[in-house]
């Protein structure tokens, strides 16, 4: 299953000559702890990878619980971040997602967070304070409770572009970011299993999806 998810991700490497390949800064199978994920269990989260997934339990009411590794992205480089995750209990209005961008303290980052029962936003905090580029709004591209779902964010110049399994659902001005730490975060009380993670920089090739681009309706 993870690596039919991934073909979508990886069409444009497969479609470019080999000096001008995609250059992966991260990517993990989770067929071991070679990343060295922080797996220690307190009151409010714990965390195991076993048969290829990562999975972590958090035990909040609604504050972001955070599983990161830091990725050294040149700056100002285009990149494609990609994570395939299921919830397998909780809640179903409560959100989890991707961030990055994420600096020591959880005081700056993006995210772009799913929930089950069909929702989506898109987040950015600044030094403690939060703001939505976009509010939680319906999407018919999101699958249930057990089913896995692969958020995607493509940088291309000053535009970030969101996906949510392939589907094209916003795009929106890139800001610079404080913190070079990417991953997974969850609000609420959730067991979800991450499937993968990878954080690429395209081939100067790629041609540059258009923020005008097709999306749903709201």
């Amino acid at each position: 299953m993870k690596y039919s998810l991934l073909l979508f991700f990886l069409l444009p490497t497969l479609c470019v000559p080999l000096a001008a390949q995609t250059k992966v800064l991260f990517e993990d199978h989770f067929e071991d702890n070679r990343f060295n994920w922080d797996l220690s269990a307190t009151d409010k989260k714990s965390a195991e990878i076993r048969d290829g997934l990562l999975i972590v339990n958090t035990k909040t009411k609604a504050s972001g619980t955070f599983f990161t590794q830091t990725v050294p992205v040149p700056e100002g480089a285009d990149m494609d971040i990609s994570l395939s995750l299921t919830q397998r209990s909780g809640p179903e209005n409560m959100g989890f997602g991707l961030c990055w961008g994420l600096r020591e303290g959880e005081k700056d980052f993006y995210a772009l967070l799913i929930s089950t029962n069909g929702k989506y936003t898109i987040l950015r905090m600044r030094r403690g304070k939060f703001s939505e580029l976009k509010r939680w709004t319906l999407s018919r591209f999101i699958e249930p409770k057990g089913k896995p779902n692969l958020i995607t964010v493509r940088k291309r110049g000053d535009v970030l572009h969101f996906y949510i399994n392939n589907q094209p659902i916003f795009s929106g001005p890139w800001e610079p970011v404080r913190g070079g730490r990417m991953g997974l975060v969850v609000y609420g009380t959730m067991k979800i299993e991450t499937d993968f993670l990878s954080i690429r920089i395209p081939p100067p090739a790629t041609p540059q999806p258009r923020a005008d681009e097709p999306k749903e309706k709201e």
